[in-house]
């Protein structure tokens, strides 16, 4: 991914809609959500590039990951210990278990947080008691929850978004007001050998 050291920036808001980046994890009812239905617009818009078996880049003096230096002998043994070091990496991936609309109607009767949680004895606070209007925005939500819990109505609902979404005028609508630009500096990048000792 062509990211720099600051993403986004104002030249990927500038050209978010056309060019890319869009969100790789776009789901709705946990279903995967494409930019485009042709493969090769999601890798350009996506900013996907296919590592192989690892790509190597020199963030310092190549900040936007343009060259890729892993086919580079020189650099080899760097990118072996690299590797080794991200195999020994436990990622954090629990199963979170199925989509329930009960976690919805948990989240209300807890002041709109989601709980309780397993093991988390005295860890919320009292909540306030809801007020009127907060009640029938509660139960108005809770209709609408009711309404989409079923697969067939969720089906309905992906489908049309994604009809809309993949269009130009879908991409407009929901990407151009998503950021703006502001110049701020960059401060406190560190070089990767810095965070991880070879």
């Amino acid at each position: 991914m062509y990211a720099g050291p600051l993403f986004p920036n104002c030249s990927t808001v500038s050209s978010l809609v056309e060019d890319g980046p869009v969100f790789t994890d776009l789901k709705i009812f946990n279903r995967k959500i494409l930019y485009s239905s042709n493969d090769s617009v999601n890798d350009r818009v996506t900013f996907t590039h296919d590592c192989g078996h690892g790509c190597l880049f020199d963030v310092q003096h190549d900040p936007s990951e343009l060259h890729d230096l892993a086919g580079d002998p020189e650099h080899a043994t760097r990118l072996q210990k690299m590797k080794l070091h991200l195999s020994q990496v436990s990622l954090f991936s629990p199963d979170r278990g199925n989509m329930t609309s009960l976690a919805c109607q948990s989240g209300v009767h807890n002041g709109g947080y989601y709980g309780p949680f397993v093991h988390a004895d005295n860890f919320y606070t009292n909540v306030a008691p809801p007020s009127i209007a907060q009640r029938i925005k509660d139960r108005a939500y809770m209709e609408l929850v009711k309404k989409f819990n079923s697969t067939e109505a969720q089906a309905q609902v992906v489908e049309k978004f994604e009809r809309t979404y993949q269009t130009n005028f879908g991409h407009n609508l929901y990407f151009k007001g998503l950021d703006s630009c502001k110049q701020e500096s960059v401060a406190g990048l560190h070089d990767f050998e810095e965070l991880i000792p070879l």
